[in-house]
């Protein structure tokens, strides 16, 4: 038994290196696109906006607009108000 874990990591352990390597490296790549593209969002976005605003302008499904918006807010980059029962936002 311990000959053929030896010779499976010997022929077999850079390949599974390299896979595993690859796909961590392929998820990196994924979230860094996915945070550029709301990064740019931010950019086109007025100084006040709602979801609605938010929607119409990224294009995006309400439930995604509150995800991005979230998102935002934890990183620092806009600020929350509430006027009445609506909700506004104010870029930082």
């Amino acid at each position: 038994m311990d000959i053929q874990l030896y010779c499976q990591k010997y022929y077999f352990g850079r390949l599974a290196e390299n896979y595993f390597s690859d796909l961590h490296q392929d998820v990196e790549e994924k979230l860094n696109v996915r945070e550029g593209k709301n990064k740019k969002l931010l950019l086109v976005m007025p100084q006040t906006f709602d979801y609605p605003k938010l929607c119409e302008i990224g294009q995006l499904e309400i439930k995604y607009a509150r995800v991005v918006a979230n998102r935002w807010m934890q990183d620092g980059l806009i600020k929350r108000k509430k006027i009445g029962k609506s909700v506004i936002f104010e870029r930082i």
